[in-house]
């Protein structure tokens, strides 16, 4: 998959992930440092990227509409988190990942047709998105 992780997730998860096997740049890298939201997530759909963020401003859906990009990943964790707590969350996701992938970011599509996910990782962690009509899966995930 196609991922850039935002300028709070950390060169650690960057680590983890590319050792999964998956294609990762970060705001950092790309020196969007500061930039603003719209800006990283016009940057991700012109990339075709999953965004990976705890910024939970990116779960607006009229700011940053599912439909169009390959996806977007917040990451829910303690105000308090560690650079190990969101590691953890990272690898939470993989494995979420590995049994419901999200839509887009397999085919690296951004048709408008089809409806990206918004996937929040919390204590129950879930999967919301689609409707279960459109490609990919939406639902509880234990």
């Amino acid at each position: 998959m196609k991922f850039k992780l935002d300028e709070n997730v950390g060169r650690r998860g960057q680590t983890l992930l590319v050792s999964a096997g998956n294609d990762v740049t970060t705001v950092r890298e790309q020196g969007l440092w500061g930039a603003p939201d719209q800006e990283i997530f016009q940057r991700c759909q012109a990339e075709q990227r999953v965004l990976i963020t705890l910024d939970h401003g990116f779960g607006n859906v009229l700011r940053f509409p599912p439909r169009g990009s390959s996806g977007l990943v917040i990451l829910e964790l303690a105000l308090q988190a560690t650079p190990n707590m969101v590691v953890e969350r990272l690898r939470e996701l993989l494995a979420v990942l590995e049994s419901q992938p999200l839509a887009n970011a397999r085919t690296g599509s951004s048709s408008r047709d089809e409806s990206a996910f918004i996937t929040a990782m919390t204590r129950s962690e879930r999967i919301r998105g689609a409707s279960s009509e459109t490609r990919g899966v939406a639902g509880e995930v234990a």
